[in-house]
């Protein structure tokens, strides 16, 4: 069963002197994907916080696993206030038996590389900031 109808949220802590305000989510999707240069050449962790509800019957099977899909960095992820461990590769399945809800909060803290905030720097200002940096 994947997460597809859901609220949320991502709440942005750059590594880098910013405040990027909060955005609403009702569908996942790459950063580099908005016309939002903040949210674009974001560099630091990002905090996705989905609220979901499970049908009642689903919550009686015998295993339940959570599969986090891509994601290029380390992830930290918690369900209903339990932590459920740090990933730092897509693909590991996560018990999750017993700790699923009907009404359900996921909040999946990714760190990304600062290779993203250059790319943005570089879009930005060009080679001035690379000479800056001795870059170029």
């Amino acid at each position: 069963m994947a997460i597809k109808d859901f609220k949320g949220k991502i709440e942005f802590y750059p590594a880098y002197s910013a405040t990027i305000p909060s955005v609403d989510i009702t569908e996942f999707d790459w950063y580099t994907n908005t016309d939002n240069k903040d949210q674009k050449y974001f560099s630091g962790v990002a905090k996705h916080i989905v609220n979901f509800t499970v049908p009642a019957e689903k919550l009686t099977a015998d295993s339940i696993l959570l599969s986090i899909a891509d994601f290029e960095s380390v992830a930290e992820v918690k369900l209903n206030n339990s932590n459920l461990g740090i990933l730092w590769k897509k693909g590991k399945l996560l018990s999750i038996k017993g700790i699923l809800k009907t009404e359900n909060t996921l909040e999946i803290s990714v760190a990304n590389l600062f290779r993203n905030r250059f790319i943005g720097d570089y879009a930005e200002f060009g080679k001035i900031l690379c000479k800056l940096f001795a870059l170029n």
